[in-house]
């Protein structure tokens, strides 16, 4: 009896140690696979690091037999490790986007625990079978990834895709399938190395051959694709070696600072707009006078705004401002703006702001960025604008910013953050169409900022302008990113861009203030690119390519589809969740 009882406590002693080492081990799992995650994105930039990242959070889904409430919520931490630390650049721009970067990345974190949500139901009871786990995970990750890029306006950066960038044969299905379409790859080959070593470590090694040969078809499928589309790019070059560029475009970066760091008085924007002036000329004195000279978001003007002249007659008082002091207002606004047209354009030409006008063969185009002011009888309505400007010096056309950036150009929440949005009124309305504006015969479509990191947005714009017969030769990014004082930020918002050209088989150039500005090829290869935080140009002279892919005519129906696939599961009659799941 007595020995019984020393083997009974023995067995009591021995539970707690199991327990710990799998509590240690679980937790081994998901933090590093958040920290290998990161690592695969800049600064670290260990691209290759991505396709076994996230093994850990795929482990997990397979072999807990049991997730306890502890565990849910250590799944979400990691997840708000990866994305506290990914998108810790969004804090510098000023002080309530603190609130922005913990508010957005605590809520993305909800997406870990999800993708595990996901993929243990799907290989459970679903449509009369089991999907196993190769196949499970990238579905669910590719339906997270889907509903982070729709639910609350939308937050698509930092993919799995986007870590590839750097390797053009491996995103070239992006035209086919979108990022989404290189994310499903990474994670079913990662879940086939999980499923590899689980067999490995039993002795069944036979059990990994239909996800190792599953894996291998689809990176052979997707590095032959891209060698293939690479080399038909290069030949497409190749036959256009003797015929011009679609254009050459001025990109110009300086360093204007940020509302927040230039002071009521406005004299720092001022000042930018002069440097930036004699950065294009400069640069024109350099190359030559371009057909298009670029200048990024919300550097134009000197921080003075564009009146749009459809204007209510009388102009609506303000309660500081009478009617007729606000008239004398505008004057003075459209006598600098005007102003600022012509010393720009001289610019663009190489000249001087005074001396006489000399003899040039040309004057381009502008595509510059500012504020633009919309009068009505209600309300001043601002809009984060790219204006479109002839060589005449006159505005022939106006693209307004479809997509608002959160924390930074509007508040969410409603009443809770009234206070913020009394101290820094910040509301700018968005526009409703895109926009192509033709330098010649070529045709450009801008778009603002983190427009470039929506991209349903973009691949939605270049649908409407094909169907309004005005396709878009060229796409262009206005961009002001001293927001993020040189940060990772700026290479997240490059990678976004990147696979924008490829989804949309544009080139894409790129005029950001403090950088990174960039020319981008049809096949996401970044042929110039600036250095950040320097005052620099690049002569941009994008070549045609146009091929057609799935993405340009109907979406991304691999992401709707594994998004369709993972609502079902997660309906109570579409699979059955093991009871051992407590939350």
């Amino acid at each position: 009896m007595a020995s019984k009882r020393r083997k009974s406590r023995k067995a009591e002693g021995a539970a707690p140690d199991k327990q710990k080492s799998a509590d240690r081990r679980f937790a081994i799992a998901i933090f590093g696979s958040a920290i290998a995650l990161w690592a695969s994105f800049p600064p670290v930039g260990l691209s290759l690091l991505a396709w076994i990242a996230p093994a850990g959070w795929i482990y997990v889904a397979k072999t807990e037999a049991k997730i306890t409430r502890r565990g849910w919520w250590a799944l979400w931490a990691s997840g708000a490790l990866f994305w506290l630390a990914t998108l810790q650049g969004i804090r510098l721009a000023y002080w309530p986007l603190h609130f922005g970067w913990l508010a957005l990345s605590l809520f993305l974190a909800i997406y870990t625990p999800l993708f595990v949500v996901i993929a243990r139901r799907l290989t459970g009871q679903f449509a009369g079978g089991k999907l196993p786990m190769y196949l499970a995970a990238p579905v669910s990750w590719v339906a997270c990834e889907l509903a982070r890029a729709w639910i609350l306006t939308g937050f698509a950066a930092c993919g799995l895709a986007h870590s590839q960038v750097a390797f053009p044969v491996v995103i070239q299905i992006a035209d086919q399938l979108g990022t989404y379409g290189v994310s499903f790859v990474m994670i079913l080959t990662c879940a086939a190395v999980v499923e590899l070593c689980l067999a490995a470590r039993a002795g069944k090694l036979r059990q990994a051959f239909v996800p190792a040969a599953a894996a291998s078809v689809c990176i052979t499928g997707m590095l032959a694709y891209g060698v293939w589309k690479l080399s038909e790019a290069d030949q497409m070059l190749l036959a256009q070696s003797d015929d011009p560029p679609l254009l050459d475009a001025l990109l110009v970066q300086e360093n204007t600072p940020t509302v927040f760091d230039s002071g009521r008085s406005g004299k720092d924007l001022q000042e930018a707009y002069f440097r930036y002036l004699d950065t294009t000329r400069q640069a024109v004195r350099k190359h030559g006078i371009p057909d298009l000279v670029v200048w990024p978001e919300s550097t134009f003007g000197g921080g003075l705004p564009y009146v749009l002249p459809d204007r209510p007659s009388p102009i609506p008082a303000l309660p500081a401002r009478s009617s007729e002091e606000r008239q004398a207002d505008l004057q003075i606004l459209d006598s600098n703006f005007k102003a600022g047209v012509f010393y720009t354009l001289r610019a663009a030409r190489g000249e001087e702001m005074q001396g006489p006008i000399v003899e040039s063969p040309k004057t381009p185009h502008l595509l510059v960025g500012t504020t633009v002011v919309r009068i009505t009888p209600d309300e001043d309505q601002k809009y984060n604008s790219a204006l479109f400007i002839n060589p005449r010096g006159e505005v022939a056309g106006q693209y307004d910013k479809m997509h608002a950036v959160m924390f930074g150009e509007y508040f969410p929440l409603g009443v809770l953050l009234k206070p913020l949005r009394d101290m820094y009124p910040i509301t700018i309305f968005t526009g409703s169409e895109p926009q192509a504006f033709e330098v010649g015969e070529t045709r450009v479509a801008p778009n603002i900022c983190f427009e470039s990191m929506v991209p349903r947005l973009i691949s939605r714009q270049v649908r409407e302008l094909a169907a309004r017969g005005a396709s878009p030769d060229v796409i262009a990014n206005l961009s002001n990113d001293s927001w993020f004082r040189g940060s990772s930020m700026l290479d997240h918002h490059l990678a976004c861009t990147i696979l924008t050209a490829v989804e949309n088989r544009r080139p894409v150039i790129v005029a950001a203030n403090t950088g990174i500005s960039a020319q981008i090829d049809g096949s996401g290869r970044v042929l110039q690119r600036s250095k950040r935080k320097t005052a620099t140009a690049i002569l941009a002279q994008p070549r045609a390519d146009s091929r057609p892919g799935l993405v340009q005519a109907v979406g991304y129906p691999l992401a709707w589809l594994c998004g369709l696939v993972s609502f079902i599961a997660c309906l109570p009659f579409g699979s059955r969740f093991s009871q051992a799941d407590a939350m």
